[in-house]
């Protein structure tokens, strides 16, 4: 009996030995990749996720932004004749403050008029007086919430005439 004709692969098996060949090549690579990324994670993985966190930002930085409906009212000074129209937005750390907000924008709106109608054009002046108005808008709003506090006042338009 001739050995040599075990040894090689007959003509019609070579496919089939090709396949295996590249299936036992593809399954050594995945494995040695997986080894590579476990060490890499066991050797590098904190400092990969504080990175993703840097980047995305955690829960309890993020900002919600609640719209208010513009205003336009008269203001304060003699006459009558200068009006403010005025966008504003809220902003809070607290998700559920949107529902009361919305819920309450009524009551909202009513307040600042209120506060804006008692505003003259000179206590408006520079950035102190804008911040003045934040101050009491603030104020104001957050004694009417009863599920958290606004933490700030954003001004999106801002016109007086």
């Amino acid at each position: 009996m001739d050995t040599r004709a075990n040894k090689e692969p007959s003509p019609e098996n070579a496919p089939v030995e090709k396949k295996k060949n590249r299936v036992k090549l593809l399954l050594v690579v995945l494995i040695v990749a997986g080894v590579l990324a476990t060490a890499g994670w066991f050797q590098h993985g904190s400092e990969l996720l504080s990175w993703f966190k840097d980047r995305a930002g955690s829960e309890e930085e993020l900002c919600h932004f609640i719209p208010i409906k513009e205003f336009q009212v008269n203001l304060a000074d003699q006459g009558g004749r200068r009006y403010l129209r005025l966008k504003l937005y809220f902003g809070s750390h607290d998700k559920a403050l949107i529902k009361e907000v919305n819920r309450r924008e009524p009551e909202i709106r009513s307040v600042i008029i209120s506060i804006l109608r008692c505003t003259t054009v000179v206590e408006l002046e520079g950035q102190e007086g804008m911040e003045r108005l934040k101050t009491e808008i603030l104020e104001q709003v957050n004694s009417l919430l009863s599920n958290g506090k606004l933490e700030e006042v954003y001004f999106d338009n801002f016109l007086i005439q």
